[in-house]
Formats: structure tokens, sequence, C-alpha cells
């Protein structure tokens, strides 16, 4: 009786199927979540760390709510394997001065010690340039940087930071970082220059 009833449980779900296809479902499904993902990725591309939607193809966007305790996108040059974080602080941990200033590299190390429970915190951090770059519709301030993560295979990173100070009373700090001496600016500008508030 057992074989039977799965015999029969079988046919049902072939005529399921069948019928399914036979009235366009597949095409229906394809459309509709076609739609369904558009929308999401639409909803991705405009948030409240900014418009994401001129962004090149070539750049895949990995929203992250909460990163080091704070909001934050994370995003990667494909080709390159060049990473990006912005995140929203609310609080001012850093400035457009204090990119500026002599001490920079201080603050930076002083805000590493307080992520030491992190475990991709990085060491031997180092400030080794200075620049702007154009980011939200306008030129910020930023530094280049050299640093080893210690925990990670391939630990030496470059990069460069940088602050986009809002009308809102939030900063946003701006990374851009390489392993091993692949770091671009160029790709950098690219990135952050397509983005708006």
């Amino acid at each position: 009786m057992g074989c039977l009833k799965k015999a029969f449980n079988t046919i049902i779900i072939a005529f399921a199927v069948i019928g399914f296809v036979s009235v366009g479902g597949p095409e229906w499904v394809s459309q509709n979540v076609g739609k369904l993902l558009e929308n999401n990725k639409t909803f991705e591309q405009k948030s409240e760390l900014g418009d994401f939607s001129k962004l090149d193809s070539e750049f895949e966007i990995d929203k992250s709510m909460n990163l080091f305790g704070y909001k934050g996108v994370l995003a990667e040059h494909n080709v390159s394997g060049q990473k990006f974080i912005i995140l929203d602080t609310k609080e001012p941990l850093l400035t457009e001065s204090d990119i500026k200033s002599d001490d920079l590299e201080d603050k930076i190390l002083s805000l590493i010690k307080k992520q030491r429970r992190n475990s991709v915190t990085p060491s031997d951090f180092k400030i080794t340039s200075r620049s702007t770059v154009k980011a939200y519709g306008k030129t910020v301030p930023c530094a280049r940087f050299t640093a080893k993560i210690k925990k990670m295979p391939m630990g030496n990173f470059n990069g460069m930071v940088a602050v986009v100070e809002s009308d809102k009373k939030n900063n946003k700090i701006l990374i851009a970082a390489n392993q091993n001496n692949k770091y671009s600016q160029l790709i950098t500008q690219q990135f952050f220059g397509q983005i708006s508030e």
C-alpha cells in the first residue's frame, strides 16, 4: 500500500510540474523574481550612507549594517581585489582637520588600540603621504598609509583614509586598501568619486 501511495504522489507532482510549465510558470517566476531582485538592488544602492547607483559594475557592494560597531558599507573592485569601507560614525572619531594634522598617525593608532579585540586590527600602521580625494561631490583631504595585519596571511596592506564631514553632524570615514603594494589611488578615486549623498 505504501508503494502505491508513493507512486501516486510522484504522478501528482509530475502533473503539477507539467501544468506549471505549460501555463508559462517558469517565465512568470523569472520575470517576478528578476523584478524583486532589481527592486532590492535599487534599495541597496541608495541608503543612509550614500547613493551607489552610479557605480560601475566592476565594483561589488556588500552592505553591512554593523561594522566595528558602526554602520558601514563594504565594497570590492572585482579585478584588483581592492577593498573599500565607508563607516558612518555618528560621533566624530576623525575629522577632515585630523587628516591634515601632524598627529593623525597617533590618533589612528589610538583608535586601533580600542579595536584590539577585533582579530583583523592592523599593526605597524604608518602614514606615508597626504593628498586629496573626491568623494560625495566634495574634494576632501586623505592620507596614504601602510599597515600589517598579523593574523592574516599576506597581511601587508597599503591604502588611504579620508573623512567626509556632513551637514548632518556625522562624519563618514572612507578607507581603501589592497594587499602587497597592489593599491591604486586611481581605482580609489573612481569608486569614491561615483558616490553621492
